[in-house]
């Protein structure tokens, strides 16, 4: 995909919303080139199958010593962030509207598309050291590379023009993605991720992190971090597990974002039943993708069809009724 290509997707999409659905989005324009994107950066092999996302097909460290010989990218240069550097830019030159960041993959996420999971799992416990030294590099990149999309897209350090279609209040300036959170004991979260949270989040004011699924058991870990601000949390469909998400974020005092790649028509109704009946509207924002291939049945992705605009609009008639 080419930065005009990206416009040419980017922009459309957004002014249809605008122009059939009032809700409370606030368009942006995001730069987004799959979440593989730096474990390419750091040298893992990524491929690009056609309609479907970038995924990566080997990883660039294999080995304990590959660790000391990764290499930093240079943003300007590497094949991978050049590409959302120049879109950044072709995105300026084609329109004033805001831009935000790329797909931001936490710490843990990038890393475990560089190492692998079964490498990564087996270094936390044999050789931690090797593991606090991947984990610091990667940390420190991530934020430089945010901090230069920032530069080029004109973005506030403690800004975000836009996070997963949530608009962030001012001294929010970052989000992150964190799905892996589910994988790990709260034990070797703590040991391993949260003491980077702090840097990761705090170099933009404070920030919003997401996870997809349930990752309850990490709520003290992930709530003790004071630079998180928000939480948003893809639920598949299981309304019930995001309820204590809710009471812990009420106790904090902190938003939580809650929503879906929305389920099949079939489960819609029920679905959006479920959310009015059990969660509290007060420091809640709901946040539905609806895509036109693409669904939640029982708790599953699944392929589907389906008329955007009518399925959005459904939505909104459900909770305005």
């Amino acid at each position: 995909m080419t930065p005009r290509v990206c416009w040419s997707f980017r922009k459309p999409g957004s002014t249809e919303h605008l122009e059939n659905i009032d809700d409370d989005y606030i368009p942006y324009l995001m730069p987004w080139y799959g979440v593989a994107l730096m474990s390419g950066a750091f040298g893992s092999k990524v491929i690009f199958p056609k309609k479907v996302d970038p995924s990566c097909a080997s990883f660039s460290v294999e080995d304990l010593e590959d660790i000391d010989k990764l290499k930093i990218p240079e943003f300007e240069e590497n094949f991978f962030t050049k590409k959302v550097l120049d879109t950044i830019r072709h995105f300026r030159d084609k329109s004033d509207w805001p831009i935000a960041i790329t797909d931001p993959q936490g710490t843990l996420a990038t890393i475990s598309l560089i190492v692998g999971y079964k490498n990564l799992f087996y270094w936390m416990n044999d050789h931690p050291d090797k593991i606090d030294e991947l984990f610091g590099k990667v940390n420190q990149t991530l934020i430089e590379w945010v901090k230069i999309q920032k530069k080029y897209s004109g973005e506030k350090i403690d800004h975000c023009n836009g996070a997963i279609n949530v608009a962030l209040p001012e001294g929010m300036g970052v989000w992150w993605a964190d799905d892996d959170s589910v994988l790990l004991s709260p034990d070797m979260y703590q040991r391993f991720v949260i003491p980077h949270y702090h840097k990761l989040f705090g170099s933009f004011g404070s920030g919003m992190m997401h996870w997809c699924g349930n990752s309850n058991h990490q709520l003290d870990n992930i709530l003790d971090v004071e630079e998180i601000g928000a939480v948003h949390n893809y639920i598949l469909g299981k309304v019930d597990d995001v309820l204590e998400v809710q009471n812990r974020t009420k106790e904090k005092k902190i938003c939580l974002v809650a929503g879906d790649i929305i389920p099949v028509e079939e489960e819609l109704e029920g679905y959006l039943s479920e959310i009015k009946e059990k969660l509290d509207p007060r420091g809640l924002v709901l946040q539905f993708t609806v895509s036109p291939k693409l669904g939640i049945k029982k708790g599953q992705y699944t392929e589907t069809t389906r008329d955007v605009m009518k399925s959005a609009q459904r939505i909104l008639n459900f909770f305005r009724n």
